[in-house]
């Protein structure tokens, strides 16, 4: 089985491609790739299912902020990825039956896929409310000298002090 599907959370769209391990620089517009390993066979290491996805710090707006989320059924147990930007799902090699069937057809990848929200970059909060707020340097006390500084002394040693001066 040779098998390759983009995952697009811009689009929220799974589309079927053909060589997409190949092609991947081409399909997620960049040569920096990162692939994560979701199951081999341990009998033959070229039987795989991989997620190939463009580093996560080279991603710009909006791809950065779009993200998706990718479970593999493993008998009884779920694997469930994270992944941000673009996502190539590739599948190669001699594939368990279960493993097979999740991966045959572009509705059984879609079900496998949750596109979660959008993260977006909040607009910072204004305050319409006027007020008087002083830099330090631009405060009438500091614009022209530097603060007097002074010492906090206890009272014990105030004390020791006073009758040592006289």
């Amino acid at each position: 089985m040779f098998v390759s599907y983009l995952i697009d959370p811009l689009e929220r769209s799974v589309t079927k491609v053909s060589n997409g391990f190949d092609r991947a620089p081409a399909l997620l517009d960049t040569e920096c790739l990162e692939m994560t390993n979701l199951w081999t066979d341990m009998a033959d290491d070229e039987s795989t299912v991989d997620m190939v996805t463009a580093e996560e710090d080279l991603l710009e707006p909006p791809e950065a902020y779009a993200t998706f989320a990718f479970t593999l059924k493993l008998g009884l147990e779920s694997l469930r990825r994270h992944f941000c930007g673009k996502g190539i799902l590739v599948v190669c090699g001699n594939v368990r039956a279960d493993l097979a069937e999740q991966v045959a057809t572009i509705d059984n990848v879609q079900s496998a896929v949750e596109f979660l929200q959008t993260k977006t970059v909040q607009e910072p909060v204004v305050n319409t409310q006027r007020g008087t707020v002083f830099h330090w340097n631009r405060h009438s006390r500091f614009a022209r000298e530097r603060a007097a500084a002074r010492r906090a002394v206890s009272t014990e040693l105030s004390k020791h002090r006073s009758t040592k001066k006289s």
